[in-house]
């Protein structure tokens, strides 16, 4: 019986001494970021204000207080002219193109990789 308390215990042990794999986000590209802001801010005023702006994506994590299973989070730098304006948002597919909505994840502020 000792014996097979000890094996039970090896085997166990093997198992939670496996290394856990990462996933890899899918994450949108800047400019796919920049259009889906545009949508969620309300459009056609500030698609022209960002027209010659441009968006960098920092810190992406998978949102877990997200409503969308798939939603990564991600903090972003909105850059027009000489000025930019850093936020986060959420991002997830829907009818074959990013979308996103405002974040409730903890995401580093400022983030050093928007600057």
């Amino acid at each position: 019986m000792l014996k097979t308390c000890g094996a039970l215990t090896l085997v166990a042990g093997a198992f939670l001494a496996t290394p856990t794999i990462a996933q890899t986000l899918t994450i949108p590209t800047p400019e796919e970021a920049k259009d889906a802001v545009i949508r969620m801010m309300g459009g056609a005023d500030l698609a022209k204000m960002m027209a010659s702006g441009h968006v960098k994506i920092g810190t992406c994590k998978k949102a877990t207080k997200a409503k969308h299973a798939d939603a990564v989070a991600c903090t972003l730098a909105i850059v027009m002219g000489a000025g930019s304006s850093e936020t986060q948002a959420n991002f997830f597919r829907a009818n074959g193109r990013w979308t996103a909505e405002p974040t409730e994840e903890d995401l580093p502020f400022p983030d050093p990789k928007v600057q």
